[in-house]
C-alpha cells in the first residue's frame, strides 16, 4: 500500500485476501491513513480485523465475479470502517482476494491515469501473491520431499538388515533339513527353499524401486547390454529345466546402453513372467535385439497365450494381481518404473507368426547420450 498511498496520496487504501477455511475476506495490509482512522476511533479494532462474508457488498462482488468497480464509494454500513473513504477502486486479486484504493470523501474522482495506474498495481500485486504461493507449495513440497525420502530409507534398512537377512537363514536351514529327511519330506524343504529364493528377489527389486523412486534423477552409466541379457538368460535356463530360450542375435555385437545393474533384473523379470504366465506343453522363448540410430531394442517373444489389447498397458500397474498366485503382480511394475528410469520404453506387442505376447524393451545407446548423434 506504500505506493498507492505515497505516489497517488490514496490514503484509505487497503488489501483484503481470502480465507478460504472460514470462507471470508480478511484485511491484510493498509496504507498509513487508514491506520491512523482505526487508531482515532479508538477501541481494539485494528485494519487487520476487518472481515467481509460472502454477499452483495461491493468488495466481495468484486472477488467473486473478477470484475472491477471503479469509482463508487463503499457502502460504510455493510464493511465497518471508521471513516468516510468516499469514492473507491476496487479491482480483484484473482484468487487471493480485492484491492481497494480510496482518498477521502472529499476526492473529486479518479483519472484515466489514476486508473491505469491501479490497475498496474493490482497486477502487479496478483503476481507477486501467485509468486508468494508457489515458492511456498514448492517449499512444502520439498519438505514432504525429504520426510518421504527418510521413510523410504528407513524401510530400505529393514529389508535390507531385517527381511533379507531372515530369509538367508530361512534358506540355510532349509538346506540343511534337504540332506537329513526323507524323498517325501524333501519335496517340502524344496517349497520352502524356492519361495525363500523368490521372497529374496521380489525384497531386492523392491529395494531398487524404493531406491530409484527417492532419487530426483537416476545415477546411470554405461552398461554392457549384450552381457546382461546373456546372463539373465542363462539364470531363466538354470531355473527352468523345462524351458527353451534361443537368442537370435549376437548378444557381443550390442552397444551399450545407459542404465544401471539393474537392468539384468528387468530382463529378469520379463523372462520370468514369459514362463509363468505360459500354459504350453513345452514353454518356448525367443530373445532378439534391433539396433537403432539411437536405442537398442530388445525383443522376448514367448508361445504363451498372449495378452489382450486392453491389458497390455494394465500389466505394468502396480494394482495388478498374478491370478495363478494371488500375489501381487509387482515383477512388471518394477520393470515398468526401472524402465523410465533409464529414459527408455516397455510395451506389449502381440506375435506376428504364431500366439504368444512379446515384450518389447527400448533403451537409449550409451555411445549416442555421450557424443551425441552423428559423431
Amino acid at each position: 500500500m506504500t505506493a498507492a498511498d505515497e505516489l497517488l496520496e490514496y490514503s484509505y487504501s487497503g488489501a483484503m485476501l481470502y480465507d478460504p477455511e472460514a470462507d471470508f475476506l480478511r484485511g491484510a495490509a493498509f496504507a498509513d491513513g487508514l491506520e491512523t482512522a482505526f487508531a482515532d476511533a479508538g477501541g481494539s479494532d485494528e485494519p487487520g480485523d476487518l472481515t467481509v462474508e460472502p454477499g452483495e457488498t461491493d468488495i466481495w462482488q468484486v472477488f467473486e465475479t473478477g470484475e472491477p468497480m471503479r469509482g463508487e464509494p463503499i457502502d460504510t454500513d455493510t464493511v465497518d470502517i471508521p471513516v468516510d473513504i468516499g469514492g473507491s477502486l476496487l479491482y480483484p486479486l484473482g484468487e487471493w482476494g480485492v484491492l481497494g484504493i480510496s482518498a477521502g470523501a472529499d476526492y473529486e474522482g479518479f483519472s484515466d491515469d489514476d486508473r491505469q495506474f491501479v490497475e498496474l498495481l493490482a497486477s502487479t500485486t496478483e503476481n507477486a501473491l501467485e509468486r508468494v504461493t508457489k515458492e511456498r507449495e514448492l517449499r512444502e513440497s520439498r519438505e514432504l520431499l525429504s520426510t518421504r525420502n527418510d521413510q523410504i530409507e528407513f524401510f530400505n534398512s529393514v529389508l535390507r538388515h531385517d527381511l533379507l537377512n531372515g530369509m538367508q537363514i530361512l534358506r540355510g536351514h532349509a538346506d540343511m533339513l534337504a540332506d537329513t529327511v526323507d524323498e517325501e519330506l524333501r519335496s517340502h524343504v524344496e517349497v520352502i527353499d524356492d519361495h525363500s529364493a523368490d521372497i529374496v528377489d521380489l525384497t531386492q527389486n523392491v529395494r531398487a524401486v524404493t531406491n530409484s523412486v527417492g532419487e530426483e534423477s537416476a545415477t546411470l552409466e554405461a552398461v554392457d547390454t549384450g552381457t546382461l541379457v546373456a546372463e539373465s538368460v542363462s539364470k531363466t535356463r538354470g531355473s527352468h529345466d523345462d524351458v527353451t530360450i534361443t537368442v537370435g542375435t549376437d548378444l557381443d555385437s550390442l552397444p551399450r546402453v545407459r542404465a544401471n545393474e539393474f537392468l539384468a533384473a528387468v530382463f529378469e523379470n520379463l523372462l520370468g513372467n514369459a514362463v509363468e504366465h505360459n500354459d504350453s506343453d513345452r514353454v518356448e522363448i525367443e530373445v532378439d535385439a534391433v539396433v537403432d540410430g539411437e536405442t537398442v531394442t530388445i525383443r522376448i517373444a514367448d508361445n504363451g497365450p498372449g495378452i489382450d489389447d486392453e491389458a497390455k498397458q494394465e500389466v505394468f500397474e502396480r494394482s495388478i494381481t498374478a491370478e495363478d498366485s494371488g500375489s501381487i503382480g509387482f515383477g512388471l511394475y518394477f520393470v515398468r518404473v526401472m524402465v523410465d528410469r533409464f529414459g527408455g520404453d516397455v510395451w506389449f506387442e502381440d506375435r506376428e507368426d504364431r500366439q504368444g505376447a512379446v515384450a518389447v524393451v527400448e533403451l537409449p545407446r550409451a555411445d549416442v547420450e555421450e557424443t551425441g548423434p552423428g559423431e
